[in-house]
């Protein structure tokens, strides 16, 4: 899954993502971080990552479900608030 920061400044391919107080992150490794998004609370930074893992969820039943001959590629936008 491919993500678009929150300033719309990077999209990353996501390998681990979480949360941090009121952050989004991304792992691209494991020394290397990409902060994707801010919000107000922390409780709002957990429904942004809720929001990842039922797009992630999606995916995997749009690509079992449906045995596509390719991958289908997701980039999920950050939500700005």
């Amino acid at each position: 899954m491919w993500i678009r920061s929150q300033d719309k400044k990077n999209l990353i391919k996501a390998e681990d993502i979480y949360t941090c107080q009121e952050s989004v992150y991304i792992a691209k490794g494991k020394a290397d971080e990409v902060k994707i998004g801010t919000y107000l609370t922390e409780e709002r930074a957990l429904e942004a990552l809720d929001e990842i893992q039922k797009t992630l969820t999606e995916l995997e039943y749009y690509k079992f479900d449906l045995e596509q001959e390719r991958p289908k590629i997701i980039v999920y936008q950050m939500p700005k608030e």
